[in-house]
C-alpha cells in the first residue's frame, strides 16, 4: 500500500508526492492522486526514478512537471544515477570509490591519465584481443615468472642476461644465426649427439 499523495503550494508552484507508474522514452508517468501525469526528471534528480518509486514532483505555472527527487525506492536492486548528457566529477582533494563487492568500469573506451599509478592486488587477470605497451623503461621483479605462448618473437637492439645459477633450454630444434662472431666460454663444455656432429668451416683450430 503506497502513501497517499500530498501537495504543498508555494505561490504558483506546487510540490506533491506521487508514485511512478511507467518509465519510457518520453519521461515518466506519475500518479499523484489526481490521475496519471507526465513528468520528467529534474536536472538535480540524480537518482534515476524507476517504476513503483515514490517521488517528489513539482508543477510549474506553464504546465511543466518535474520529478525533484526519489523519496522511497520500490525495488531492492542497485540504485542507478542517470546523466543523459555525460558526467565529469571534480575534487579539489582526494577522491575514493569504495565497494563492498565488485567495482566495475564499463565503457566503449576507457582512459586513465595520471602522474603515477599504483596497483595492489592479490591476483590480476587481463583478457584482451590485443595488448600494446609503449614505455621508456620496464622494471619487473618477482619470485617466479611463467609464460606460455604459441609463438614468441622479440626484436631487440641488444640483449644481456645474467643468470646466477642454472640456465636450461628445452626445444624440438635450436638454430642460432650470427652475422659476426659467436663466442662460448666456460670451464667445461660437453656436447653430445646420438648420431653425428658436423663442423664446417674454412679453418678449424683446436688447442
Amino acid at each position: 500500500m503506497g502513501h497517499p499523495a500530498r501537495q504543498l503550494a508555494f505561490g504558483e508552484t506546487a510540490l506533491e508526492t506521487g508514485r511512478v507508474l511507467r518509465v519510457d522514452a518520453n519521461g515518466l508517468l506519475v500518479d499523484a492522486g489526481a490521475g496519471p501525469r507526465r513528468a520528467v526528471p529534474a536536472a538535480a534528480c540524480l537518482l534515476a526514478p524507476e517504476t513503483g518509486d515514490e517521488v517528489l514532483l513539482t508543477s510549474l505555472p506553464d504546465g511543466r512537471r518535474y520529478v525533484l527527487s526519489v523519496l522511497e525506492r520500490a525495488g531492492e536492486g542497485p540504485a542507478r544515477l542517470a546523466f543523459p548528457d555525460g558526467l565529469r566529477l571534480e575534487s579539489g582533494g582526494d577522491a575514493s570509490l569504495v565497494a563492498a563487492g565488485t567495482l566495475g568500469l564499463h565503457g566503449v573506451e576507457t582512459r586513465i591519465e595520471a602522474g603515477s599509478i599504483a596497483v595492489r592486488a592479490a591476483d590480476i587477470a587481463c583478457d584482451a584481443g590485443l595488448l600494446s605497451l609503449l614505455v621508456q623503461r620496464v622494471r619487473a621483479a618477482g619470485a617466479r615468472v611463467e609464460t606460455a605462448f604459441e609463438r614468441f618473437v622479440a626484436r631487440l637492439g641488444s640483449s644481456v642476461r645474467f643468470v646466477k645459477e642454472h640456465d636450461e633450454t628445452q626445444a624440438g630444434s635450436v638454430r642460432t644465426l650470427a652475422t659476426e662472431s659467436h663466442v662460448v666460454q666456460a670451464e667445461t663444455i660437453v656436447q653430445s649427439a646420438e648420431k653425428s656432429v658436423k663442423i664446417d668451416a674454412d679453418q678449424i683450430h683446436l688447442a
